[in-house]
Order: structure tokens, then sequence, then C-alpha cells
């Protein structure tokens, strides 16, 4: 079984990465005062996926929508426009968001507003990243061969403070542990995990469709911050020879 744990900052243990995400506190003014106060939390672990709500009722019957998304990748840098994106109601005062798959990582910006008579318009934010992995298979693959990768993030020790680029994140900020497992097929493919949290991961293969070996590759230069992180399972197939008898 295939196992390789990444985390940032490390110098001896070269695959293991930490994932950081802080939620942040950015709030445009409405039209006659100061906007509502808004969240965006990422609820979707395999799939990215969002919820965005004001807080309070401020909406009362309306609906609310997200006008816009944008992806700040750095704290100078203009954001990146992510389109297209899907969403749907989420009870009152929110709505769901689905973003695409692999839309950048790095400060994730909604702009929302009451579909109403009186549009209350906000901002919410969230700092995430996620982690592309990526199924390669090599050789005489069988055509029914499934494959099961597992991704397992955890917490931080309770003193560790990790310092970014975006400032200091203490353990405490992090949300629950998670373990997940992705499917794959004989030809393999891309799947996403994603987190808002300053987490450590560990790739496994429980799975490995009867493969000769495996191997687990994530970059060595990682570093603490919400960014798009890239892993590679690989799966060789050795030919099975017959022996032959002569005679």
């Amino acid at each position: 079984m295939g196992r390789q744990r990444f985390r940032t900052r490390g110098a001896g243990l070269v695959a293991m990465v930490a994932l950081t995400g802080v939620s942040l506190a950015m709030l445009a003014p409405a039209a006659g005062g100061q906007a509502p106060a808004a969240i965006a939390e990422l609820v979707g672990i395999t799939e990215n996926a969002w919820v965005v709500s004001y807080v309070g009722n401020v909406c009362g019957d309306d609906d609310v929508i997200v006008t816009g998304v944008a992806v700040q990748p750095g704290p100078e840098d203009d954001p990146i426009e992510v389109t297209p994106l899907s969403q749907s109601p989420a009870g009152p005062n929110a709505v769901n968001v689905l973003l695409p798959p692999d839309a950048p990582a790095g400060l994730a910006i909604f702009e929302i507003e009451c579909d109403g008579p009186a549009p209350n318009t906000t901002v919410a934010d969230t700092l995430y990243a996620w982690v592309a992995i990526e199924k390669v298979v090599t050789g005489p693959v069988p055509e029914t061969a499934t494959f099961t990768v597992n991704v397992a993030c955890g917490d931080r020790a309770p003193a560790e403070v990790v310092g970014t680029s975006w400032g200091d994140v203490d353990a405490q900020q992090s949300p629950e542990p998670f373990s997940v497992d992705l499917p794959y097929g004989a030809t393999g493919g891309v799947a996403y995990v994603y987190t808002d949290g300053d987490r450590e991961c560990e790739i496994t293969e429980p799975n490995n469709g009867g493969a000769t070996s495996t191997t687990i590759d994530v970059p060595e230069d990682l570093y603490a911050d919400p960014t798009d992180y890239a892993a590679t399972v690989t799966n060789l197939f050795v030919p099975v020879v017959e022996p032959t008898f002569t005679g």
C-alpha cells in the first residue's frame, strides 16, 4: 500500500503539506449605510461547494443571490474572476454556490445581495486550498480494475502556530479532521479535495487494483498558504509472462 504524508516547512518530512485557511472580514458599504455581515463557508470536501449567507434576518422573504465571485491569490494581487458557477437556495438568507472544480485557490470573495425591492449588497470571503490527486495507470491494466485513494487531513499539534504570508495561523482555528476515499477506474483521472483549514494531510492507496507497484508523488516546495496543490498516484502493472516448455 502506498502512503505519502506532506507538510510545509519541514526539513525532515518532504511529503507532508499544510493547507491553510482563515476566515476574514471584508464588508462593502451598502447604499444608505453599513453593509450587513455575511459568511462564506466551504462545505464540500470533494466538490467546490459553498454556503454563502447573511448574518441575521436581513433579507426577509427575498432570495439571496451571488452576483459575483473572485479569487485573490495574494494580498497585493487583483482578484481572478471565477466563471461559471451554479447556485441554489439554501434556506433563509443563504444560497448554495458550486464553483468549478479547478477554480483558483486563495481568498475566495463572494459578492451577494438580496433579490428584493431594496437589495442589501455585501461581500463574504474565506481563504481556502485544494489538492488535485491525479491517478496514472501504466502497463496492461485490466479494464475492470478499480482504485481507491484515501486523503486524510487532520489538525496540526495544538501548540503549533504556522507562519504564512497572510499572517500567523493558530491551530485552534483548524476545523475538524476528515478522511475521504476517492474512486478511480482503469483509465485513471483527476479528483479534488478542498479544505479551508490549516491541516496536515496523508495520501494512501488502500486499493491499488492489483497493481505491481504504487508510487505517490507530491511537490517538495509546498508552502503554508492557501493555494493549489497537486499529487500523483501512479500504479504500474507488469505483464505476466507464461512459462513455455519445449521438448
